[in-house]
């Protein structure tokens, strides 16, 4: 009997704690922040609804490579002489 008791008495126990409010208390403006810094960094909204956008065909493409490596040769050459000189 006592047994018995004592099982119904945390059955009892159990369900009350399954009872009890779990739901977190949201705010309104809750995620907002998450919202306005994802807004504050973008770049371009409309960026995927064109196809207009600027393309480079083979030709151009390398030349422009061909232009960035050139320049950044003469940079790092520039900084060499100019550390020896000094």
């Amino acid at each position: 009997m006592f047994k018995q008791l004592v099982a119904s008495a945390s059955i009892f126990t159990l369900l009350a704690a399954c009872q009890s409010g779990t739901e977190p208390n949201i705010n309104e403006d809750f995620g907002n922040a998450v919202r306005q810094n994802v807004a504050i960094q973008t770049l371009n909204p409309d960026a995927g609804g064109s196809d207009d956008s600027a393309s480079l065909d083979g030709p151009r493409a390398e030349q422009a490579v061909d232009r960035m490596r050139n320049r950044s040769n003469q940079v790092q050459n520039a900084s060499l002489i100019q550390g020896v000189a000094n």
